[in-house]
This record gives C-alpha cells, sequence and structure tokens, in this order.
C-alpha cells in the first residue's frame, strides 16, 4: 500500500457502487434501455394488454401473525442478491407478456363495407373501425383509423419492424344509401411514428381504443415508452363539421408517494374553456401537449 492511500481519511471513502448524489442522466438512460426491452419482448411475445394492470393497494404484512400461524420464525434469505433479484423480475414480467397472436382472416361481420373502401383505399390497414346509426336514420357514421407505410424495406426484409415508418389517420366517413362521403380526417390524432402498439396492430386489433358515439369520437394511444398509460382526443359535431373536444392523458412513471402508492399524473383540456374551435383536420398533437399540461394533478 502506498503512503498516498495510508494518508487517505476514512471520512472521505464512499461505499462500494454507491453514488454520493443521484445522478439523473444515469436514470434516463437506465429508463431508455428498459424501454427498448419492453419493445422487444412486446415483438416476440405479442402486445401488452390494453388496459393498464390494476394496482393493488400496498399493505403492511403482520409478521408476528404469520410466524403464530405457521408455528415457525421468519427467517430472511441471504442468498438472495440484487442482480439475482433483477433477473427474476425481469423474467416474470416476460413470461407474463401474452404469445404472439397470429392474425385470423376477417370474419364477414368484420368486414370493411365497400362502399367505404372506396374512399379510403385497399393498400390502407384498418387498425380500428366503429359505426352507429345516423341521427337521421338514413345511413351510418364510420369512425375508423388506417395506417399505411410510407417508408422503409419489404415485410420480408428481417428489420422490417424496427426501419419501416408508417403514418396513421382517424378518417370519420357518412354513409348514405350505400354511398360513402369523407367528413373529417385528422392524423394528429394517432400517434403512428414512436407508438409501436399503434404501428404493429393487426387489422381491427384497436377497435376497443375507438369509441363513437352520435356526435362524439374518442381515439385513445396506448403509451409503450418509459410513460405507462395513455392520451385521448375527443371530437364532437358542430353544424356538419367535426371538431375538438377535448386531450387528456394519465400516465406514471412508478413514482410513489411516502406510503408506497403509485402516482399517477393527469392532464387534460377542453373546449371552451382551454381553447377554442379547432376543426379536426387541424389538431396539432404538439401544440395540445403544451396546452394539457397547464392542467397537471397527480393523485394515487
Amino acid at each position: 500500500m502506498s503512503k498516498e492511500d495510508d494518508d487517505t481519511p476514512a471520512s472521505s471513502l464512499q461505499p462500494v457502487h454507491k453514488l454520493t448524489r443521484p445522478d439523473p442522466l444515469h436514470e434516463l438512460q437506465l429508463l431508455r434501455d428498459l424501454a427498448i426491452i419492453n419493445e422487444r419482448t412486446e415483438w416476440e411475445l405479442g402486445p401488452r394488454p390494453h388496459q393498464t394492470a390494476p394496482v393493488e393497494p400496498k399493505r403492511k404484512p403482520r409478521l408476528e401473525q404469520i410466524a403464530r400461524s405457521s408455528g415457525n420464525e421468519i427467517h430472511e434469505c441471504n442468498d438472495m442478491n440484487p442482480t439475482r433479484i433483477a433477473m427474476a423480475a425481469t423474467l416474470g414480467l416476460s413470461l407474463s407478456q401474452p404469445a404472439l397472436a397470429v392474425e385470423k382472416p376477417a370474419s364477414s361481420s368484420r368486414d370493411i363495407p365497400k362502399s367505404v373502401r372506396s374512399v379510403i383505399g385497399n393498400d390502407q390497414v384498418v387498425i380500428a373501425y366503429q359505426a352507429v346509426d345516423s341521427d337521421d336514420g338514413r345511413g351510418k357514421t364510420v369512425a375508423l383509423v388506417t395506417r399505411t407505410q410510407t417508408k422503409g424495406p419489404a415485410t420480408s426484409d428481417p428489420d422490417y419492424v424496427w426501419k419501416a415508418e408508417f403514418a396513421c389517420e382517424l378518417v370519420v366517413i357518412d354513409v348514405i344509401e350505400g354511398h360513402a362521403t369523407i367528413k373529417g380526417r385528422s392524423r394528429g390524432a394517432v400517434n403512428c411514428d414512436g407508438n409501436n402498439r399503434n404501428k404493429r396492430a393487426g387489422y381491427r386489433e384497436l377497435d376497443e381504443n375507438l369509441d363513437l358515439s352520435s356526435g362524439m369520437i374518442t381515439f385513445k394511444n396506448y403509451s409503450n415508452s418509459t410513460a405507462a398509460g395513455w392520451f385521448s382526443y375527443s371530437f364532437f359535431l358542430n353544424s356538419g363539421k367535426w371538431l375538438v373536444s377535448s386531450a387528456k392523458a394519465e400516465y406514471h412513471f412508478n413514482e410513489t408517494d411516502d406510503e408506497g402508492y403509485l402516482v399517477f399524473t393527469t392532464e387534460e383540456a377542453s373546449f371552451p374553456k382551454d381553447f377554442g374551435l379547432i376543426p379536426m383536420e387541424d389538431l396539432d398533437p404538439v401544440w395540445m401537449a403544451g396546452t394539457i399540461s397547464k392542467h397537471r394533478t397527480k393523485s394515487r
């Protein structure tokens, strides 16, 4: 041991692998690594359920009662190091994913009507579809989400999933006496750029994400990034035109409060309180994200 080592005061030594202060860049890198792992797992084993898993309330275990009922003392297991625990947690997460579903041919009850296909094109993949009777009873109002590839290799390419780029669009169509007319459309309502769930969804796989009623449409984008949750846009019919009604997001970063409960963040904005008349075609998701962020609340 050198003299310099002998002269080092004990108070200056730090425990191994323990930082003196949190490293935000390291934490962001860990979140990014987790997002990549989740993305590859979702591709190999299939998408996660649309709804976020329910959060079980945290309860303090009654160790004394458990010990009495079992008749044995409770001993701490010392052979589980953090590395093994992390590996076990990762394996459990992977095994909990549903198996990759084989897309089944669409049945006749789920086919897109020819009149609707005639206005959206046969090259569009319909990943969500809903239809209701029109208010006047003369026909139907149809809302659907289309996806088309805009860039990248053919589907036979091994790296197709990672290199291909897509554009998605929410389209509203009136069908009267077999004649279809597009009444509104929005690319900003559906995230097909960074959202892998929307990019990889099969034929009508996201029907449950699309809600259509008389004069109201809502599409919900479920997040698959480091923030677990969803965001949605709603539109209402006014004098024959579809306008933005509201935008809402709810998510969490695995942040917990002092009692160990998950902390959820909610952001929301609506017409006319927070913005004026915005045609469906003019929805800007970047501007809207800044608007709803001004109305943020947290709860567990």
